[in-house]
């Protein structure tokens, strides 16, 4: 492989997805590390000399594309189509990004201002300077909605959680009926998990927080970015429904699906709630192995919410004139 690197060449020897990020660039060349470094290569059966070669060009390829994170560490980088031959001599791989693919909206927009563009960008005026709009910046920045969203969330579960004294509505264990798992496990199950969720993750807060601040920013025609510099552009919902463990949604809709079957009196009623019992129980089981039809319909759902936010996050840059196409 010659010296001189392209970017697409570079992935393509790294065998990174679509979309990558930092961690996925990191795991790659791990992975060829693995085989391919001599020491690994030898205990293998790998002919050294051809291993080395092959690891002397991993390392140029992640050299090359481990510096598109330098400024934005969390940013999600899109790879790049056959034919293009730009190689490492800058962060922003193609000269003119008139492409359809939205992520190319968010390499120019992420690295425009190391570089200047052929094109007029207006001046990131009310985002760069940190005196304007300090209120709102507090109001729907991540802290402040953060701990409302957790606060509301904890006062659900605090209001629900059946195993609590002052939620009286387990009753001794000798007096349980089946029926009984309809009310307890959702009670236990969907409060604890959106609480532990959002501890974890904030994205719930992030959701919340994108929605407002969108409004907010095209009511008023000023846009203020309320993001931390180092996050990616990639919308909370999409992570939302791509980390989902959709085990802790399904396993209540299964009791209840089953509580009704065994209740219903009307044959057709039985025979539905049976149905969907054994549905979402397979795909419950499906879901623990990141399978089955709800993680499939969240996964290609979250693909879709990306494009569009991706997009309307464009458009409402142009609105408050902060971006220039």
């Amino acid at each position: 492989m010659p010296d001189f690197l392209t970017k697409g060449a570079a992935e393509e020897l790294l065998e990174l997805p679509q979309r990558y990020t930092k961690e996925d660039l990191k795991k790659a060349y791990t992975a060829l590390a693995r085989i391919y470094h001599p020491d690994a290569a030898k205990r293998q059966g790998i002919d050294v000399e051809e291993a080395s070669r092959i690891m002397a060009d991993a390392n140029r390829a992640y050299d090359g594309l481990k510096h598109q994170f330098d400024e934005y560490p969390d940013r999600v980088i899109s790879r790049d189509e056959p034919g293009i031959t730009t190689g490492f001599a800058g962060v922003d791989w193609r000269e003119e990004n008139d492409s359809d693919d939205p992520w190319d909206f968010v390499d120019e927009w992420t690295t425009h201002k190391s570089k200047p563009k052929s094109r007029p960008v207006a001046t990131k005026q009310y985002i760069d300077d940190p005196s304007k709009h300090l209120v709102r910046r507090f109001l729907l920045g991540p802290i402040v909605i953060r701990v409302l969203v957790t606060a509301a969330l904890f006062l659900w579960w605090w209001r629900t959680f059946p195993f609590l004294p002052q939620n009286a509505v387990v009753k001794p264990y000798e007096y349980w009926k089946f029926s009984d798992l309809a009310i307890v496990v959702p009670r236990a199950v969907w409060p604890t998990y959106l609480l532990a969720l959002e501890l974890a993750t904030g994205h719930i807060s992030l959701m919340i927080r994108e929605v407002l601040s969108g409004l907010v920013s095209y009511i008023t025609g000023v846009y203020v970015d309320i993001r931390p510099k180092s996050a990616s552009y990639g919308c909370a919902l999409y992570k939302f429904l791509n980390e989902q463990i959709w085990a802790f949604v399904l396993l209540p809709l299964v009791i209840i699906f089953a509580v009704n079957a065994l209740d219903a009196t009307n044959i057709f009623f039985r025979v539905l709630f049976g149905a969907l019992t054994v549905i979402t129980g397979i795909d419950l089981v499906a879901s623990l192995m990141h399978a089955g039809i709800a993680v499939t319909v969240s996964l290609d759902l979250a693909e879709y919410i990306e494009r569009r936010y991706l997009m309307t996050r464009r458009a409402l840059l142009e609105h408050c004139g902060v971006w220039e196409a």
